[in-house]
């Protein structure tokens, strides 16, 4: 892992943020709500 200046790093850490974000809040979030559900049956 390279060591970036904070300007870079600060900017690729919100680009990963908004993208997990967006993977999560569109289609995927459904699976996670079922997913807790299954687990608290359990």
């Amino acid at each position: 892992y390279v060591s970036r200046c904070p300007e870079e790093e600060k900017f690729i850490k919100r680009k990963q943020k908004k993208k997990y974000q967006e993977e999560h809040t569109f289609g995927q979030q459904p699976l996670y709500e079922i997913r807790d559900l299954e687990k608290k049956r359990h």
